[in-house]
């Protein structure tokens, strides 16, 4: 069923003032604004395929050009019928509910959102907004055009000032012989046959008037620029009048636009679009720039939409000026959604990934490492060492061996298809880390190692390809027992492998799943009282988190950063944050507290020459800090709490290819961090000093008390997405109910399911 929430625009307070209040049951909201339950009942429908909320006071002339249609036959046309409301004016607000069957125009102005309109179609008659029952798809509306979308009927606008409606297939551009008011039955005559849509199968529509567009003569407002998603690619009906279509032929399943620039799935994967400016598009077969989910931009989609446009649990939802700056709301595949801001290109971008039971925070441009990030306040406990024998030193005893043999503490074969199998034992849906060293003398791909469950139904695989030094990685057990295997499918070489380890893991959230290992025991405890964040304490020698060498981390001279929260007790001596360095203190990057508020950055090259700084009265304990660290342009800055420290000249090279990452701990476990770490994030981006003191801004309020920073209830399943910009707040539809989110805290929720749409606008908000 279709609700609506929240105020209409002439009304004080709007949702951000209600809060809690804002999202009573539709019911007594509307009851209390005098409405009758049985006619709102009987004329909200429970069948809608798309919702929109049109705010005529964001048209390019505020809505003046309501004022002008007097002489308009629906203006005119008799009022209080099946298909016509009581009110002669187009809504100041309108909500407008797309079905299969029909599309309702709702008056937002009325307290009771009485029907002002309704475009319907039947049997094998042609209509104004449809034809032969075929079901919409998706609805919107701007400058006084109705558009929509429908399979295989191509797209329909409902030009109101014009009082016509015209209509784009593959086949040609049509317009209707009779006025609006004769909506039902209305045939279509041919004006030409050249601007045509990709295909008449469409699933999505958006769209804008650009800057600079031309005046139309009629009804005095800039022509919109309309872009349609079809099975067979992109289609964008520009301002000038001419279609043009984009070079793919598959199936797109969403389209958005912000700020002139064109978004839309590119059709091979969910987690692929493309970009391209609308003001560039003039030749067929036009393209824009493709941005992948990556180690280079884990970004779905860049950029947002000025209405927000709800998606199937599969696709992408995009809201807009999130946090202040360009931004999106993304929700794919469909486990979590991600927030996002930035600038002009992909090091200027920063995201956030959140589900129901993490939030990793901003990371920004080319994420490495995202950890540290949970909600869940069990102390985490790593497991021994799963594996057994792992390091060959006298034997391959603990292992079933086929074509592989001991020899000087590794394990080596060159013979086709050896495998070594050894049968751990899991729980089935904890997460893992396997680390191992490798020596591959051949480039074919037929060496590694992998993890299935007993009955093979399932495996990670780790391949290497002519590759020496460590390597680790990620799985989920699928089972009580896991094989882990090592191979060598081919004879063009030697295949030695050692180090073999598996231990439970504290998971990596950034796209790369380079997760950590747990030793010892370390607890979580809540950030701040009746927070969802929590917090990793009590490090010792017995007692942290460590990562496998990770080459990702080798940044050479290149850029990078490196951030964490901590909230110190420290009274003596040193506590370290994190250390990256090998077992002899060489090509370390680390940062740790001494007493005084002495904040230090420091690194050291291979060779042990040692690159550091300390900044004193820089943190006070017991309160909680963001550290920043970033190198750029071979100079390494450190700030706190967004505020500039110092910083150092250090250009050297800080590759190590057997360093591992200690997190509350110093790379030879000593000097434990005496308090509480949240929230770690490196990447080989520097962020500027705007995006640091926007980071910490909007980090700072997930530690205050009872803030909530998680998608509400259990269900990562996203079915629908909005963002109003009016009120800056993310509304993210699951099962569970809808989750609204102020920047990367969630505010405020409901406790209703959240069918297939949302839509958002000056406060008001409906759902489906």
């Amino acid at each position: 069923m279709v609700k609506l929430i929240g105020t209409n625009p002439n009304q004080v307070p709007s949702n951000a003032d209600l809060g809690t209040a804002a999202f009573q049951d539709v019911t007594d909201f509307l009851t209390a604004r005098g409405s009758s339950l049985s006619a709102i009942n009987s004329v909200i429908p429970k069948t809608a395929v798309d919702v929109f909320i049109y705010d005529t006071s964001k048209d390019s002339d505020g809505g003046a050009w309501r004022k002008r249609t007097q002489h308009t036959s629906w203006y005119n046309e008799k009022l209080n019928t099946t298909i016509r409301g009581s009110r002669k004016e187009f809504p100041a607000v309108a909500v407008i509910v797309a079905e299969s069957t029909q599309v309702t125009i709702y008056d937002g102005d009325a307290p009771e959102l009485l029907m002002w309109m309704i475009f319907t179609w039947s049997g094998t008659g042609n209509s104004a907004l449809g034809y032969n029952n075929r079901a919409k798809s998706a609805v919107t509306m701007s400058n006084g055009q109705l558009v929509t979308c429908s399979d295989p009927d191509g797209v329909h606008i409902a030009r109101f000032v014009y009082d016509d409606v015209v209509r784009y297939t593959h086949t040609g551009y049509f317009r209707t012989t009779n006025a609006i008011a004769e909506r039902t039955g209305v045939p279509h005559i041919t004006i030409n046959t050249t601007n045509v849509l990709v295909a008449s199968t469409c699933n999505d529509v958006a769209m804008t008037v650009l800057p600079n567009a031309p005046i139309d003569s009629v009804t005095g407002l800039p022509v919109p620029t309309i872009a349609v998603a079809t099975n067979t690619g992109v289609s964008v009906i520009k301002d000038d009048g001419n279609v043009y279509d984009s070079n793919t032929t598959k199936t797109i399943s969403w389209v958005t636009i912000q700020d002139g620039t064109l978004f839309h799935e590119v059709g091979d994967t969910a987690n692929f679009s493309e970009q391209v400016e609308l003001s560039s598009i003039n030749v067929d077969g036009w393209s824009g720039v493709r941005f992948a989910q990556g180690s280079t931009s884990p970004i779905n989609v860049r950029g947002s939409t000025s209405h927000g446009i709800a998606m199937t649990s599969t696709k992408v939802a995009v809201g807009s000026d999130f946090s202040g700056e360009e931004g999106l709301g993304v929700y794919d595949n469909p486990n979590k959604i991600s927030v996002a801001s930035g600038g002009d290109d992909d090091s200027g971008y920063k995201q956030a990934y959140i589900t129901s039971d993490y939030n990793t925070g901003w990371i920004n441009g080319n994420i490495k490492l995202a950890t540290l990030s949970d909600t869940n306040a069990a102390d985490v406990t790593g497991s021994s060492e799963l594996v057994t024998n792992g390091t060959f030193d006298t034997d391959t005893s603990g292992w079933t061996v086929s074509g592989f043999s001991q020899s000087a503490g590794v394990i080596t074969s060159s013979t086709s298809a050896s495998q070594a199998d050894q049968t751990i034992t899991t729980t089935s849906g904890e997460t893992y880390v396997v680390s191992f060293d490798i020596t591959a003398n051949h480039a074919d791909s037929q060496n590694g190692l992998y993890i299935r469950n007993a009955d093979a139904s399932s495996h990670v695989d780790f391949r290497v390809n002519n590759q020496t030094g460590p390597f680790s990685g990620t799985f989920q057990a699928t089972g009580s027992s896991m094989i882990i295997r090592l191979y060598n499918g081919s004879s063009a070489g030697t295949v030695s492998y050692d180090n073999i380890s598996v231990r439970i893991a504290e998971e990596d959230r950034s796209v790369n799943s380079n997760g950590l290992q747990v030793f010892g025991t370390v607890k979580k405890t809540p950030v701040a009282a009746g927070a969802d964040l929590v917090s990793y304490s009590g490090f010792s020698a017995s007692n942290y988190i460590h990562q496998p060498h990770n080459d990702d981390l080798s940044f050479g001279v290149g850029d990078y950063s490196v951030m964490c929260w901590f909230n110190s007790s420290l009274t003596t001596g040193a506590g370290y944050l994190f250390d990256r360095g090998d077992s002899a203190g060489h090509s370390r990057i680390a940062a740790y507290l001494q007493t005084g508020g002495n904040v230090v950055t420091y690194t050291t090259n291979s060779a042990g020459t040692v690159v550091y700084a300390a900044y004193a009265n820089s943190y006070t304990n017991s309160v909680w800090h963001l550290y920043t660290a970033v190198r750029r342009s071979g100079v390494i800055y450190t700030y706190v709490n967004g505020r500039l420290l110092g910083s150092f000249s250090q250009g050297q090279s800080l590759n190590n290819d057997d360093a591992p990452l200690s997190v509350g701990t110093r790379y030879n476990k000593v000097e434990g961090f005496v308090g509480s770490l949240a929230l770690m994030r490196w990447s080989a981006t520097a962020p500027s000093p705007e995006q640091i003191k926007q980071i910490y801004k909007d980090e700072k309020v997930l530690f205050q008390e009872n803030a909530k920073c998680t998608l509400y209830g259990s269900s990562d399943a996203v079915t629908a997405l909005a963002y109003d910009d009016d009120t800056e707040l993310l509304h993210v539809g699951t099962s569970a109910g809808r989750s609204v989110f102020q920047g990367l805290r969630r505010i405020d929720n409901t406790t209703g399911a959240v069918g297939i749409a949302i839509s958002a606008a000056n406060g008001m908000v409906v759902e489906e």
